[in-house]
């Protein structure tokens, strides 16, 4: 019998994450992303991720089984942890993999990829959003920004309207590939049975509950959803830890809300889903085009829930359309607001109509293995063209 050789072991591809925050000090947006990015494929990829971290915390962590290194921040500064030795830390782990992964918007990985970048690494942008809040800083970084993507191999963006709406991306569209990002559709429509009883409960407790989801950060625009329920008959719990958990608590006491609307602070995933099948909406009120997509959108949708969004000019209302998987309002304006929630809590064939056209919506367009699947292609084809450009 003729023997044949053994096919060749194929090399997982050595991928390093950099980005500002990570879990398990932030959740949601960002980090869940990457998180699903290393885990899901783990199979074919040795992953890293190269984070920032707080005084008195482990600098070497382990997510997952993915290994987490963790520059000290000295400080935060409007949202920009300001860690000096990170740009050398990238540099010294950028050395030993195939493709860096740079999630922005993080002016000082720009540091290291704008100035010195290994020529046979593949640079790979995930620009999530554009510096928003930091004005000042942006005309000092801008230009390492710039030369970052001059000398990335792809930009993945999640929907084409960034790379309009972008100044940095409109001079290098040719190098954008849009991915949209996806969720685990496997998991947050089904309900166990502990679950159910759950769900039962908090049905109970709140009858015409409203969710949101999100760090309490300023752009999310959860004062004006506060402001909104001073006008509506119904139950709204905010999910989410972040800086202006206290200012937001004081506006609830302040408008004698405390019955109302509540700040459920973090919960576990389990948790979050049970509270999506009790509610009867999901609103993201975000107020600025920091938020780029919504990724809390999809999820809600793959619960069967009608969304309210706001018209940024983003991917968030693409994610959810208006009048097609949610009523879509101007943003920052609390009476638009409080007028479609009230809508649809006191209109069940509108919530049952949207509700089951955004699950279909869901599932056709942002599994989530559909995400793992165009950005693995993209980095596996830019790593081999830089190998290849390194024998020649």
């Amino acid at each position: 019998m003729t023997k044949h050789p053994a096919p060749p072991i194929r090399k997982r591809l050595r991928i390093l994450h950099a980005y500002k925050v990570y879990l398990p000090d932030v959740e949601g947006g960002v980090p869940s992303a990457i998180h699903a990015l290393t885990v899901k494929m783990m199979e074919r990829c040795q992953s890293a991720i190269l984070t920032t971290r707080r005084w008195h915390s482990s600098k070497n962590i382990v997510v997952d089984d993915v290994p987490v290194t963790r520059s000290l921040a000295l400080m935060t500064l409007r949202s920009l942890p300001l860690a000096p030795l990170y740009p050398l830390s990238l540099f010294f782990h950028s050395r030993k993999v195939d493709v860096v992964a740079l999630h922005t918007p993080f002016p000082l990985a720009d540091i290291l990829t704008a100035l010195y970048f290994r020529r046979h690494c593949a640079l790979i942008v995930h620009w999530h959003s554009d510096v928003i809040r930091q004005k000042r800083l942006l005309h000092l970084v801008a230009p390492l920004m710039r030369r970052t993507l001059q000398r990335a191999d792809r930009i993945i963006v999640s929907n084409a309207s960034m790379i309009t709406q972008s100044p940095f991306l409109r001079s290098f569209a040719h190098k954008c590939a849009v991915v949209p990002f996806g969720t685990d559709l496997t998991y947050w429509p089904k309900l166990n049975a502990e679950e159910e009883q759950n769900v039962t409960s908090l049905r109970k407790k709140y009858p015409q509950l409203v969710v949101a989801t999100g760090r309490l950060v300023s752009y999310k625009g959860f004062d004006n959803l506060i402001n909104a329920f001073s006008s509506i008959k119904g139950q709204c719990v905010i999910i989410g830890e972040g800086p202006l958990d206290k200012q937001l608590q004081q506006q609830i006491t302040a408008l004698g809300l405390q019955d109302r609307v509540h700040l459920a602070g973090r919960l576990e995933r389990d948790a979050l889903k049970c509270m999506l099948h009790a509610a009867k909406i999901f609103v993201l009120p975000s107020v600025s085009s920091a938020e780029t997509f919504g990724i809390a959108q999809i999820e809600a949708m793959a619960c069967g829930l009608p969304v309210v969004n706001t018209d940024i000019p983003t991917g968030v209302p693409w994610v959810a359309r208006h009048e097609q998987e949610s009523l879509t309002v101007p943003a920052g304006q609390p009476a638009p607001l409080a007028q479609a929630l009230a809508l649809l809590l006191e209109n069940a064939a509108l919530r049952q109509r949207l509700g089951q056209a955004g699950a279909t919506r869901a599932f056709e367009l942002f599994d989530e293995q559909q995400f793992i699947e165009k950005t693995y292609h993209l980095y596996e084809t830019e790593a081999a063209k830089r190998q290849k450009m390194d024998t020649v």
